[in-house]
C-alpha cells in the first residue's frame, strides 16, 4: 500500500512480516528526483522518532537506496536532504506491528544560491605612452639609453656626468663653475648637441654655431629623470627628433614631471628661426 502526502514526497509503506521479539526495525528506501524519477546519490536520510529525536543517519548509494536498523518504536519520520534539492520530511509512519518498512522519497529540485564569486586578476604593470615610446626606441638599439635604475646605480651628481660616458660625447665648460655643455665629436671639431626635455627642444646654437651658455644641468637633476636617450649622429636620430641641426647629435631626457599621469609629452618642435634660448 502506498500513500501520497506531498507533491515533493512520495511515501510507500509496504507490509513486511509480523512483529516478533526483535528489538529493532529495518527501514529500507530509495530517494529519487521528483521530476526525472532518477535516483539521487549521497542524499542524507535522517531517521527520527515521533518526537523528532534522531535515531540514525544514512546516505544513499549510487542507486539512491538506503537501509537502517533502528530501535523499535511505534512510529517514525524520515527527513531527506541533498544539495540542490528541497529538504523533505515524511509524515509520521506508524509501524503497525511490522518490523520492516519500505519508503520511497522524492525530492523537488531547488535553486541554490551560491556565495558571490570574486575574481582577482593581476594585470601586468604598464608604463605611460611616453616611456613606452622610450622603451620601443631602446629596443631598436640605435642610440645609447639610460633608465632611472641606471641613473640610480651610477650615483652621479650631475646629469652630464652620465651623458659624458657615451662614446663620441664631449663635455666642455660653459665658463661658469662646473656647468658643462654637451658636444658631439666631428673629426677635429666639436658640434653642439640638441637637447630635448620631455619632448621640447630647450637649446639651440647661437650665431656661427656658438654655445649660448645653456646647460642641461641647469634644468634637470639625476633624481628627476626617468630616461635618457643619446644619439651621436644624424643617421641614428629617430624621426621624432629630426631637424636641420640634428646633424650634431641629439640628447633626449624624460623626467618624472613630464611622465606624470601617463600623459604624452608634446611632440618635439624646434623654436622659430632666429629665436634663441638663453637658459
Amino acid at each position: 500500500m502506498r500513500h501520497y502526502f506531498l507533491p515533493a514526497l512520495l511515501i510507500g509503506l509496504l507490509v513486511g512480516w509480523p512483529a516478533d521479539a526483535s528489538p529493532q526495525v529495518t527501514l529500507v528506501g530509495v530517494v529519487q528526483d521528483n521530476e526525472t524519477e532518477s535516483p539521487i546519490m549521497e542524499a542524507r536520510v535522517e531517521i527520527l522518532d515521533r518526537l523528532n529525536r534522531r535515531l540514525a543517519v544514512r546516505y544513499t548509494d549510487q542507486d539512491g537506496r538506503f537501509e537502517a536498523r533502528v530501535r523499535k518504536e511505534e512510529a517514525y519520520r524520515l527527513r531527506a536532504s541533498r544539495l540542490g534539492y528541497e529538504t523533505a520530511t515524511t509524515p509520521i509512519l506508524w509501524r503497525d506491528g511490522y518490523d520492516q518498512i519500505h519508503v520511497d522519497i522524492r525530492l523537488d529540485p531547488d535553486a541554490v544560491l551560491l556565495a558571490p564569486l570574486e575574481i582577482v586578476a593581476r594585470a601586468r604593470p604598464t608604463t605611460s605612452p611616453v616611456l613606452e615610446s622610450f622603451h620601443d626606441r631602446r629596443q631598436l638599439g640605435f642610440g645609447h639609453f639610460f633608465t632611472s635604475a641606471d641613473i640610480a646605480n651610477r650615483h652621479v651628481n650631475q646629469v652630464t656626468d652620465l651623458i659624458g660616458t657615451v662614446p663620441g660625447v664631449r663635455l666642455e665648460s660653459s665658463g661658469r663653475g662646473t656647468r658643462r655643455s654637451i658636444y658631439m665629436s666631428r673629426g677635429t671639431r666639436a658640434c653642439l648637441a640638441q637637447i630635448y626635455v620631455d619632448g621640447l627642444l630647450v637649446n639651440r646654437a647661437g650665431p656661427g654655431g656658438l654655445d649660448t651658455g645653456f646647460t642641461l644641468d641647469d634644468v634637470v637633476s639625476p633624481g628627476s629623470i626617468m630616461g635618457i636617450e643619446v644619439y651621436s649622429g644624424l643617421s641614428t636620430v629617430p624621426a621624432e627628433f629630426l631637424s636641420p641641426e640634428a646633424v650634431c647629435g641629439v640628447v633626449v631626457v624624460w623626467t618624472r614631471r613630464g611622465d606624470s599621469g601617463g600623459r604624452r609629452a608634446p611632440a618635439p618642435r624646434p623654436p622659430p628661426p632666429g629665436d634663441q634660448d638663453s637658459g
